[in-house]
């Protein structure tokens, strides 16, 4: 019995250790707080105009009065792009990198002639 249950404990360590190397370490756990946004924005057909339009109405707000509790810059261009109905084009992550990846996988590319919408 003693060797079945080492063999298994064994067995344990070596699969919890064994993908540890291929995780992304960093938080993801998404906070959606678009339901404490303020939704005195403007409408546009243009996806990328609403969604500054989203984030324009939120200005001069901070970090605790729309209810974030981690680093938030991930989860509010999320947030404004899940009101945009944009989550296709801008999968939401709440680690920037990720978010990044996201986007490129989803089609997005980088741009240097930047213009509203772009993140």
């Amino acid at each position: 019995m003693k060797k079945i249950l080492s063999l298994f404990l064994a067995l344990i360590i070596v699969i919890g250790i064994v993908p540890i190397a291929d995780l992304d370490l960093q938080a993801n756990a998404m906070q959606d707080r678009s339901n404490n946004f303020y939704n005195n924005y403007e409408y546009s057909a243009d996806p990328g105009q609403y969604m500054v339009n989203i984030a324009l109405a939120q200005k001069g707000r901070s970090q605790s009065s729309m209810g974030y509790t981690e680093a938030w810059c991930a989860n509010f261009v999320s947030d404004c792009a899940r009101l945009a109905g944009q989550s296709d084009a801008i999968p939401a992550h709440s680690y920037v990198p990720t978010l990044w990846n996201n986007i490129i996988n989803a089609g997005g590319r980088e741009v240097y002639d930047r213009k509203a919408g772009d993140i």
